[in-house]
């Protein structure tokens, strides 16, 4: 794969180059808060541990991660996220070879396409958690390089929709509703009452023929 060492940057968008990796770095600490701030970036290119967790976030359990310290599977988990971002319509003019972020140092055309593909990612609605200082960083950076937001812009994401937890319907009376339970309960209330006066009547009745049956009785023993 070549597509990204094409993008060539001359010595004037050295400051931006370095710009571009601070803002890539401040959105790797936002993302993994956990991690060290010192080694969070080095970690993200070197054994691609965190790029793959980047990858299983926005499609889950998509990169089986190796945590093995060998370049065999820091190769392993580039070689699977790559794949996974050509699943989501990444084309190769955006992407590297892994060999070359495995690198010490890694190419800096691989460390710009890396920052290129993080920053599509959250333009383009596949993380969407990067700071607005930082956000704003970036399109003042764009500003200078306008084709390359333009190839962003221009890609076609096949990103799986993040699915919101259901919360449960709540229904709110309104005084509406509230009149309708209200000639809903009455009927039933004054139903009920009914019913117990039957029931009463009901009792009286058998005990007073329980108590005639008892005299007959007692007058025919007689």
């Amino acid at each position: 794969m070549s597509g990204a060492v094409t993008i060539v940057r001359n010595n004037k968008k050295a400051m931006n180059y370095s710009n571009e990796i601070k803002i890539a770095k401040n959105y790797i600490i936002t993302l993994f808060p956990d991690q060290d701030p010192q080694t969070a970036f080095d970690q993200l290119i070197k054994s691609g541990v965190l790029f793959a967790q980047m990858c299983n976030k926005i499609k889950p359990a998509s990169v089986n991660i190796s945590m093995v310290k060998q370049n065999y599977h820091y190769m392993s988990n580039w070689k699977q996220s790559i794949d996974v971002l050509k699943s989501f319509g990444f084309h190769d003019t955006l992407l590297f070879n892994p060999s070359d972020i495995v690198k010490d140092p890694p190419t800096p055309a691989a460390l710009h396409a890396l920052c290129l593909i993080i920053f599509a990612l959250e333009l383009k609605g596949g993380l969407t958690q990067m700071k607005d200082q930082d956000k704003n960083d970036l399109m003042d950076d764009f500003l200078e390089r306008p084709q390359e937001l333009m190839m962003i812009e221009a890609l076609k994401l096949n990103i799986p929709e993040k699915t919101a937890e259901i919360a449960p319907i709540i229904e709110i009376p309104t005084e509406k509703s509230v009149e309708i339970e209200k000639t809903v309960e009455e009927p039933k209330v004054i139903l009920e009452e009914k019913m117990k006066g039957t029931n009463v009547c009901l009792n009286f009745v058998v005990i007073w023929i329980a108590l005639i049956f008892v005299k007959l009785l007692f007058s025919n023993h007689e």
